[in-house]
């Protein structure tokens, strides 16, 4: 009995013959049903992947959201406990110099009669000429309307340095009007503006070429604003700056 080699399954004609023997045979259907319920059983569960949540399947990522959170509470406590304090934007006196002139303005203002001798007591642009003269700088003088009531103007000491100063009330409130030189500020706020809480009096300056002008507030039941007397600097700062070379300087402000 002589080999020989099978016949290929590539073969055509063999390929043709089981067409014709099995090509119409089919796998009874409750076996084909037991397969199917069979892979399906084997075939892993679908992934969901879900975006931007986190999963306790990811701690890692769930530590790192927590410590961003965390920072961010941080940082919005830390503004708002400094917002109503210093406006560090823009400067801050030292304590020192800010507690200067808080002692100044509260012992000015529970004076009786803070009204120099040789000063006008009723016309601003003399007051701010006279004080011009004795001081040798711009003098900040205003006519603050709406309720305010003038108490008078003199030069007083800030510290070691000589001020123009004017004291005016409204019912439990009180503001300065501080003149300055330059050198009370020197190599502290050479440029721009300042302000603060000092001993819970708020503060607001700013500073020209010549002269550093500051705005002191206080009132016995906390009414009067660092927002109000930083409404008063700002008002006052254009008006001063061109008084500066100058020859008149003349402020009506709106009481705020």
């Amino acid at each position: 009995m002589s080999q020989t080699d099978p016949t290929p399954f590539d073969d055509p004609g063999l390929k043709a013959a089981v067409r014709r023997v099995w090509g119409t045979e089919r796998c009874p259907e409750a076996l084909r049903a037991r397969v199917v319920a069979a892979m399906n059983e084997d075939a892993p569960a679908p992934v969901s992947i879900s975006r931007g949540r986190w999963s306790p399947r990811r701690p890692l990522v769930g530590v790192a959201w927590a410590a961003i959170l965390l920072i961010a509470v941080a940082l919005v406590l830390r503004f708002y406990r400094t917002a109503g304090r210093n406006d560090t934007t823009v400067g801050a006196l030292p304590a020192a110099l800010a507690d200067e002139l808080v002692e100044r303005h509260d012992g000015c203002c529970a004076a009786p009669d803070h009204h120099m001798p040789g000063i006008s007591r009723d016309n601003y642009n003399d007051i701010r000429k006279e004080l011009r003269q004795k001081l040798g700088f711009p003098i900040l003088s205003a006519d603050l309307t709406e309720g305010w009531q003038f108490h008078g103007a003199s030069v007083c000491p800030v510290g070691k340095t000589s001020s123009g100063h004017l004291v005016y009330q409204r019912g439990k409130e009180f503001v300065s009007l501080f003149s300055l030189p330059h050198s009370f500020v020197q190599g502290v706020i050479n440029n721009g503006d300042c302000s603060q809480i000092a001993e819970q009096h708020p503060i607001a300056g700013f500073v020209t070429a010549n002269g550093f002008y500051c705005i002191v507030g206080s009132s016995s039941d906390g009414s009067l604003t660092l927002d109000q007397v930083r409404a008063f600097r700002n008002e006052l700062r254009g008006d001063v700056a061109r008084a500066d070379d100058p020859t008149e300087l003349r402020l009506t402000l709106a009481g705020r």
